[in-house]
């Protein structure tokens, strides 16, 4: 049988798992603290950009028109990914008495709720 003096070794050795197991928990913390935030742009007459502005990708991401006519819509966003900083381009159009809305809701995986995005101003 092996004689450790005072548990100093055995002591050593377990003070250095747990620091590993601190920063794997730290690091899983971390990761799990990052989430997408959606915001959208307008990059030119009708056109709009839904740009990921959070530090985490996200899956299935897809635009929700709600009572908007998707006749006045073109290249929606369904089910994308989008890396942070990524964006999609989308066309979306105001006629016959159709307005654009004040946001439109937007749902990916990493969020269990769809989310409010504020739809800019036209200039």
């Amino acid at each position: 049988m092996l004689k450790i003096g005072g548990g100093a070794i055995l002591g050593f050795f377990f003070a250095r798992i747990n620091k590993r197991l601190d920063k794997r928990q730290e690091t899983r913390e971390k990761d799990a603290a990052r989430t997408p935030k959606f915001i959208i742009e307008r990059s030119r007459t009708n056109w709009y950009r839904l740009v990921n502005a959070g530090d985490a990708t996200a899956t299935e991401v897809t635009l929700i028109l709600g009572k908007f006519p998707e006749g006045f819509t073109r290249h929606i966003p369904k089910v994308v990914t989008l890396a942070p900083a990524a964006a999609h381009d989308f066309f979306a159009q105001s006629m016959s008495g159709h307005r654009l809305p004040g946001h439109f809701m937007v749902s990916c995986k990493e969020i269990p709720d769809p989310i409010a995005v504020t739809m800019p101003v036209a200039r």
